[in-house]
């Protein structure tokens, strides 16, 4: 089971690496595994349900308007 942190460090590697992003869109597990994080089927579930497409493209246009490469973390 992945702890908060992990979690946490999880999110941010999707949205800031897109490699990363569409191996992890394909799939959640394998990807987080091989990050060194270990996902129970219900936090399996729960990525697979957020929508990180949206959240980068909402992302990028914050950073666009405040002159920051995008996405600007």
């Amino acid at each position: 089971m992945a702890s908060k942190e992990e979690m946490e460090r999880l999110v941010g590697k999707v949205i800031s690496d897109g490699d990363f992003r569409q191996s992890f869109l394909k799939e959640p597990k394998a990807s987080a595994s091989k990050a060194g994080i270990q996902l129970t089927p219900e936090q399996e579930a729960a990525f697979k349900k957020a929508d990180f497409a949206k959240m980068v493209g909402e992302l990028e246009k914050v950073a666009s308007k405040s002159g920051c490469i995008s996405p600007c973390m």
